[in-house]
Parts: C-alpha cells; sequence; structure tokens
C-alpha cells in the first residue's frame, strides 16, 4: 500500500483551509472596522470635551456676556477684548478681536447652542451634554 494523500483529499483540506482563513479575515475586518469606529468616536468626545473646558473658563472669566447673533453663538467682554464662540457647518469657532481660528475639524461636534438664562448665567449646549455657567467677574 502507498502512503499519502489522494487528489480528493488534498482539495477537500484545502478548500477547508481556506473557507476558514477567509472567516477569519472577514471577522478581523469587521473587528477592525469597529474598533476604529470606537476610537473615532472617543476622540471627537475629547474634543467636545476640550472645546467645552475651554468655553467654560472664559465665560467664568468673562465680565459680560454680550448679546450673541443667535442661539448657535456668543460674545463675551474679557478684559479689553471680545470673545465669540460659534458652530456652522459641524465646525465650532472662535473669535478674538475679529481674528477666526477654528477649534475643531467638520463633523467632530454635532451641535453647540447657547442658552441665555440671565445676564449672568448662559446654558452651553454641546454635544447634547448641557453646562450651566456663571459669570464670576462680573459687575
Amino acid at each position: 500500500m502507498k502512503k499519502g494523500f489522494t487528489l480528493v483529499e488534498l482539495m477537500v483540506s484545502l478548500f477547508l483551509f481556506t473557507f476558514f482563513l477567509s472567516i477569519f479575515f472577514l471577522g478581523l475586518g469587521a473587528g477592525l472596522r469597529f474598533f476604529d469606529k470606537v476610537v473615532k468616536k472617543a476622540g471627537n468626545k475629547q474634543v467636545e470635551n476640550l472645546v467645552r473646558e475651554r468655553m467654560v473658563q472664559e465665560v467664568r472669566t468673562a465680565e459680560e456676556i454680550l448679546t450673541g447673533s443667535g442661539s448657535c453663538e456668543i460674545k463675551l467682554k474679557v478684559g479689553s477684548a471680545v470673545i465669540s464662540y460659534g458652530w456652522k457647518e459641524g465646525k465650532v469657532w472662535r473669535k478674538k478681536n475679529g481674528y477666526l481660528a477654528y477649534l475643531t475639524n467638520e463633523g467632530e461636534i454635532n451641535l453647540l447652542t447657547f442658552s441665555y438664562l440671565s445676564k449672568n448665567i448662559v446654558a452651553i449646549n454641546l454635544g447634547g451634554i448641557s453646562t450651566l455657567v456663571s459669570l464670576r467677574n462680573s459687575r
């Protein structure tokens, strides 16, 4: 009797190996796509938190909340400077004495609104999380 495998046995084993290898790579690809989605979402939350912290800090140090041009903008008087924050086309911007700078890339922030509760208190709704901020240096 000869030792070895028949052609049919080799073809079946090759087919099974290819089948299980393709299932493994499909699963690996799905896992990597899920990981990429989680990392992107965590990065966006981190950007939201940084932007929120910066706005809260400047509202607290402001002497006065000037009237914004809408619910998506706030103007603050901080010392001799006028600082504005706003949201347009998925980007958060900051303007100080006429100089504009974007704080985020397009699509990183999906919502930014301001509600003026009194002359010294503003509610900042950033990404669905609302934060009440009060002026500390108001006169």
